[in-house]
């Protein structure tokens, strides 16, 4: 063999070593950028989990407050309606008492009360004889 072509030869072995050595350094780091590229995607999934539970918590809150808000607003109306019918009867009672006043108050004027009538009944009753006696 000449000296060039077992240059040629080790010069080839060298390469190959260094390919291998190269190929095992790389082989080597595989596993962390692996690793690393999980957890990468591993915190982007978490972020958007975050983000998507956030936004329904969000929601639900929302629809809650909703929620109070109605059932306040029929509760209201609900007392509000109460109030309404309690004043309502109380001036139909009012009024009512008003009228009864008022007409007890004419029939008083168009016929005045008698007090002798109490006494006209009871001599009428116990002196029937005197009143229906022949003069």
């Amino acid at each position: 063999m000449s000296n060039s072509r077992a240059t040629f030869y080790v010069r080839r072995r060298l390469e190959a070593c260094y390919v291998s050595v190269l190929s095992c350094a790389s082989m080597s780091h595989r596993p962390q950028i692996e690793m690393s590229r999980l957890r990468e995607s591993l915190e982007a999934e978490k972020e958007a989990w975050l983000a998507a539970n956030k936004q329904q918590q969000a929601q639900a809150l929302a629809q809650a407050t909703v929620e109070a808000k109605e059932q306040l607003r029929k509760e209201r109306d609900r007392e509000l309606e109460a109030v309404i019918e309690r004043l309502e009867s109380e001036a139909t009672q009012a009024r009512l008492e008003k009228e009864q006043a008022t007409e007890n108050r004419i029939r008083s004027v168009k016929h005045p009360p008698n007090f002798l009538e109490p006494v006209e009944k009871y001599y009428l009753s116990n002196h029937e004889s005197l009143v229906y006696k022949k003069f």
